[in-house]
Order: C-alpha cells, then sequence, then structure tokens
C-alpha cells in the first residue's frame, strides 16, 4: 500500500507557510510535511517570488471576471466532450437551461427584494435618470411593481385588455 503523501501536522495551516519570499518553495519544510513523490510534484508548481497577492481570476476571459454567459459556454463545451462527440439535441442541455432558469430567477427576486433593479423610479433615486415617469405610459413613476404589474401597456401585454 502507497503511504498517503501528507503528514497531518497543525504546524502549517496555509500553503504561504512553504514558500520562501524572494526564494520559491522551502524545500526542507516541504519534505517535513509530504514525501519525495509529492515533493517532486510541488516544487514543478511555479510560485511568484516577488511577493504579489494572489487574486481569483478567470480563465476563459481575458479581463479575468467570471460572467454566466463564460460558465455557460465552458459548461456546454465541457459537456460535449463528455458526450464523445455524439450529436446534441436540447434534452442535453435541459438540466443545464433548467439551472440557469433557477439562477437568473432568484437574481432578480434578489435584486427586486434590495430594490435595485434598473426601474425608472431606482435610476432617478441614484442621479442616473432625469424622471422617475415609466418611459412607456408616461404617468406614473416607474417602480418595479408598476413596470411589471400596473403599467396600463404591461396590463395589456400581459393580459390582452
Amino acid at each position: 500500500m502507497k503511504k498517503s503523501p501528507v503528514v497531518i501536522n497543525d504546524d502549517v495551516t496555509f500553503v504561504k507557510e512553504l514558500i520562501s519570499e524572494g526564494q520559491g518553495w522551502n524545500i526542507s519544510e516541504l519534505r517535513k510535511y509530504f514525501d519525495g513523490d509529492a515533493v517532486g510534484k510541488i516544487i514543478r508548481t511555479p510560485v511568484s517570488v516577488i511577493g504579489i497577492e494572489d487574486k481569483l481570476s478567470w480563465p476563459l476571459k481575458p479581463d479575468g471576471k467570471y460572467t454566466i454567459k463564460t460558465g455557460y459556454h465552458a459548461t456546454r463545451k465541457e459537456q460535449h466532450l463528455d458526450n464523445n462527440n455524439s450529436p446534441s439535441t436540447s434534452d442535453d442541455f435541459k438540466d443545464l437551461w433548467r439551472d440557469i432558469w433557477k439562477l437568473r430567477i432568484r437574481t432578480f427576486l434578489w435584486r427586486d427584494s434590495h430594490n435595485i433593479l434598473p426601474v425608472f423610479q431606482n435610476l432617478y433615486n441614484k442621479k442616473i435618470s432625469n424622471t422617475p415617469i415609466c418611459p412607456i405610459c408616461l404617468q406614473e413613476p416607474e417602480s418595479t411593481e408598476h413596470a411589471l404589474l400596473l403599467c396600463p401597456w404591461t396590463r395589456a401585454a400581459w393580459f390582452g385588455a
């Protein structure tokens, strides 16, 4: 049976404790906690020697910021590879689309509950718009409730009257 590469020890809490600033991995420290094979794999992982703080970065966008769109495309590409290049159908993505819509609905409800949807009343309060009035009916301030339910034009579109 192969020996576990990690020796349980409470002395090291963070990976940065195994790195000598300005020099890279502290090999003598690594050998205290890992076997030779694991140490070899670890030291092949490059570390910064200039002491700059790490940050989270999404590798699929040049600016490093995650978006639902790039996450969707990454998932779609991964599912395509998992299907071994078999023809795809809309059924292949049914669960994915359901999850995306759940997320969008949750995001909408969260924004609504925090009163941060970009309706004209909110934009006016934040000095982004010159008027809070609904641009469709021109009768009342456009709140979320007005935009979705009370605007005469919205009611006509939703309910046909």
